[in-house]
């Protein structure tokens, strides 16, 4: 797996000098930083003039000419907190590892509050294959901030690459229920990263609804495409659609005749998805054309599988349009999961709970859901 996964090169949340360097032409931006190398040769206790340089060299991509400023910087004030994120994200970007966690840990130091400066720290980590501490910097990140999707994540792949499945199956948990799509995201690297068979490239028609283009997926089905193919990694292609949002291709697909009940690497079928990344319209072409509104389905990475319905999901990510369409359908409102054997049966309304989603209580309650139902495992 690419650690670089874990973070958005170049995406530095303090680059103030560089976003009001961004709307000057050109021409004004070169005189600028002559200007500013003139004030930072002249001025050796000017800190702020080598931090401003540094930030707008890096937004012009002269990583290595802005890293030797910014640690300027630092030099000069060694209690400015921006030129010390600034130089360990260049830094970590430049794969210069090692000095990018010194800067990034200074940060640390300096505010050992801020759950944005122990994620930082951790990618570096993460970068120079120092997992366990990467996990550290991640799990304090969590504690500052429990919502911060990216430390979560990160935590959980350190937690894997280090062996810990127990505490790395915990973690999916609490992944899972902030940001179920980046929870599966954590699986599929998982897996990818693991021997196993090459993945396969793209047929005509998964690389159509891959790209989008809803006129070549019409032109390959009228030519008899099999609507059910399948992309690299074996996600056919009405799940793709439904997931991107192609509702145009989804309604193509199911004129053509495509699988309703054909199932993804994790056991979903379209249904599942649509209601997993709240696309109601997905639902509604789904159902209308036929579509089982609570078909079994999910294997999750950690429990195996989990025979949740459309219904469940949607419960867990907050989907509130797609469930209401659901509902409609005639989705069992108190359907049960089924882990490990029936160690676990959770209701909708257990899961919307569970994962602070509010206006999906609401809905679920108004239509006679219970949180713990016959059959349910009661805490």
């Amino acid at each position: 797996m690419n650690w670089k996964r874990t973070w958005h090169p170049l995406s530095w949340l303090l680059l103030v000098g560089a976003i009001l360097a961004g709307a000057l032409p050109i021409a004004a931006q070169t005189s600028q930083i002559d200007r500013l190398k003139e004030a930072v040769e002249n001025n050796p206790d000017d800190a702020r003039s080598a931090y401003t340089l540094g930030t707008l060299l890096a937004q012009k991509n002269r990583l290595a000419e802005a890293a030797e400023y910014l640690t300027m910087a630092t030099e000069r004030d060694p209690e400015m907190v921006s030129a010390f994120s600034n130089l360990g994200l260049i830094l970590r970007d430049l794969k210069r590892f090692d000095e990018a966690i010194a800067a990034l840990q200074r940060v640390t130091d300096l505010e050992p509050e801020d759950a944005a400066a122990w994620t930082n720290l951790g990618t570096a980590l993460q970068g120079a294959g120092r997992f366990e501490a990467a996990a550290d910097a991640y799990r304090q990140a969590t504690r500052l901030k429990p919502g911060d999707v990216e430390a979560q994540f990160g935590l959980a792949w350190m937690l894997l690459q280090t062996g810990q499945t127990q505490a790395a199956e915990e973690q999916y948990h609490v992944l899972a229920a902030l940001d179920r799509r980046r929870a599966d995201d954590l699986y599929f690297q998982y897996r990818q990263s693991q021997p196993g068979p090459a993945v396969s490239p793209l047929g005509e028609l998964a690389a159509a609804v891959a790209g989008r283009d809803a006129e070549a997926v019409a032109r390959l089905l009228q030519e008899g495409a099999d609507p059910n193919q399948a992309d690299g990694k074996g996600n056919p292609a009405l799940h793709v659609a439904v997931q991107a949002g192609s509702n145009d291709i989804v309604a193509l697909l199911i004129q053509g005749k495509a699988d309703l009940t054909a199932r993804d690497r994790l056991n979903r079928v379209p249904l599942h998805i649509a209601a997993l990344v709240d696309n109601a319209e997905a639902a509604r072409l789904l159902l209308e054309a036929g579509a089982a509104v609570d078909l079994p389905g999910f294997d999750s990475p950690t429990d195996g599988p989990t025979e949740s319905t459309p219904l469940i999901l949607a419960a867990q990510s907050g989907a509130v349009a797609t469930a209401e369409l659901l509902i409609k359908a005639g989705a069992n409102v108190n359907a049960l999961t089924n882990v490990k054997g029936g160690l676990f049966r959770r209701s909708p309304l257990f899961w919307a709970i569970k994962a602070n989603q509010p206006g999906m209580v609401e809905l679920l309650r108004k239509h006679g859901a219970e949180q713990y139902p016959p059959g349910a495992t009661p805490n």
